[in-house]
């Protein structure tokens, strides 16, 4: 099993992505630029606009009933991404499955997947770290936004075990939440 979305799944996460964050901008007017995309957007006015994506989730439902020009099947994705899930996490461990992150939050243990990398490629094998990040589900699968950045709060031995032993429990009770 693939620790990636395929090159098929990224393409779609992208295009869906940064309409996504042009119909938010626009709606919003949260930074003077035509359309989030990496070719049109800098790198400060994307970071304002994704800070308010995911402090909104329901612009996400807005554009897809709005969104004539997309298929249904972009629509439904879409629409799905008002259950993100931004927040503070713990990633605990890297498997052939994905990557496991324990939300700081509530405890809930999710089995996550790379965009276009494993998550191990980027966050390295020292672990727990807790990571500030947006889980979106993408079809039947957790992924990140793309937009992540390690937390700066420490992590202490002890709350490291905790959340290890968060994982622990959640793998043996069948409670690893694989969808959003």
């Amino acid at each position: 099993m693939l620790t990636t979305l395929s090159t098929a799944e990224q393409k779609k996460f992208y295009k869906l992505y940064y309409a996504a964050g042009t119909f938010v901008n626009n709606l919003r007017k949260i930074a003077p630029v035509t359309r989030m995309h990496p070719d049109s957007c800098d790198y400060t006015s994307a970071m304002h606009i994704v800070k308010v994506m995911r402090a909104h989730p329901e612009d996400m439902e807005k554009m897809a009933s709005e969104s004539s020009k997309l298929s249904e099947v972009d629509r439904n994705i879409i629409a799905s991404w008002a259950r993100m899930k931004p927040g503070i996490f713990a990633v605990v461990d890297h498997t052939a499955l994905g990557s496991y992150f324990v939300s700081e939050k509530d405890e809930t243990v999710f089995l996550v997947l790379g965009l276009r990398k494993p998550l191990d490629y980027s966050l390295g094998d020292d672990l727990p770290v807790m990571l500030e990040t947006c889980l979106l589900p993408f079809q039947d699968k957790i992924i990140t936004d793309g937009v992540s950045d390690l937390y700066p709060g420490k992590l202490t031995k002890t709350k490291g075990a905790r959340f290890m032993q968060i994982y622990a429990e959640a793998v043996k009770n069948g409670t690893v939440q694989t969808t959003l």
